[in-house]
């Protein structure tokens, strides 16, 4: 039985995407009572009259348009306490007609708080997170099922190495692929590596060969690799995911080639991975020790924190502190 359409709903998380799906899904809800125009009005709770411009934007009806869908963006509210608090808590029990509020949290609300618990009596609240592991597997195997097609194992396992799950960025290469290969049923990695990303493979291989230089001691040519990476646009925290993607790699296979004497396309099918990047970090493997590896592991973590909460300083020079100070 489909959801009833709801006059408040809370979106919140860091999936940009999937939320922008779901407010789609209310524009489909709205649409389905026999509403024919929308109108949109965005407001963000920073702003100086954020509590009039909301108010008015209720209020007032639209001349034009059916049917009023207001999205507030949100930084502070149902993240912690806020002076708007007691007005956005008295709106819930109004008895909106033709409007849907919709706020949009870019992170998880504070669930002790009143607002959430008095938003929860009346409005529908969804939490979204980015899908890792098999959830994210499902997902790229449903994007490409929702056009009739079928995807073999070593194509979605590649495109996580590639984008990891980045979903903006593999729903664009996903939907490329798709219409390059429109005749195909079933879709290979090899239908599909001329196709895939350029930017996305060439960020791959300088990240990688940025790595294979730091492991080596080579750190002015990794330098050099890092901020080229910079200047092309690629965001450090990026560049962090995929360093910290690369050293977990890296600590797998080290343990199966050096205690099983596995090989790489043995060790790519014993951990379920896509067997060219278990190739290339095959080799690095003799140059950096367990306890380094898993020191710089923690390392990463402490990097990844502060550039989320905003501490220590700029972004790029973090994560460029770091390829300097630690020694391989």
């Amino acid at each position: 039985m489909a959801e009833a359409l709801n006059s408040f709903y809370l979106l919140a998380g860091e999936e940009s995407y999937l939320i922008r799906e779901k407010l789609n899904d209310i524009e489909e809800k709205i649409k389905k009572t026999g509403v024919k125009d929308i109108h949109r009005e965005r407001i963000n709770d920073q702003s100086e009259d954020f509590l009039q411009n909301l108010i008015q934007a209720i209020q007032t009806i639209s001349l034009m348009t059916e049917y009023k869908l207001v999205i507030v963006e949100c930084e502070e509210l149902f993240a912690k306490k806020n002076k708007y608090d007691k007005k956005i808590i008295e709106l819930f029990s109004e008895d909106l007609e033709k409007i849907t509020i919709v706020f949009i949290l870019n992170n998880s609300p504070d669930k002790r708080i009143k607002i959430y618990k008095e938003f929860k009596k009346n409005g529908n609240f969804y939490e979204f997170k980015r899908p890792k592991y098999r959830d994210l597997d499902n997902w790229i195997r449903n994007r490409f099922k929702e056009s009739s097609k079928a995807v073999d194992n070593r194509l979605v396992k590649y495109l996580e190495y590639l984008f990891d799950n980045r979903l903006e960025a593999l729903d664009k290469e996903i939907e490329k692929i798709i219409t390059l290969n429109y005749k195909k049923d079933k879709i290979s990695l090899k239908d599909s590596y001329q196709i895939l990303s350029r930017d996305g493979l060439m960020a791959e291989n300088i990240i990688f060969n940025m790595l294979d230089n730091w492991v080596g001691g080579k750190k002015n040519q990794a330098l050099k690799e890092y901020r080229e990476l910079i200047n092309d646009g690629q965001s450090p925290i990026y560049i962090l995911i995929m360093i910290h993607r690369q050293l977990e790699l890296l600590l797998k296979v080290k343990e199966l080639k050096e205690k099983k004497g596995f090989n790489h396309k043995k060790i790519a099918k014993e951990i379920n991975e896509h067997p060219y990047p278990v190739k290339k970090v095959y080799q690095q493997c003799g140059k950096i020790s367990y306890s380094n590896l898993e020191s710089f592991i923690g390392k990463l973590w402490e990097v990844n924190y502060n550039i989320v909460s905003g501490q220590g300083g700029n972004p790029e020079d973090l994560v460029e502190e770091f390829l300097l100070k630690f020694n391989p």
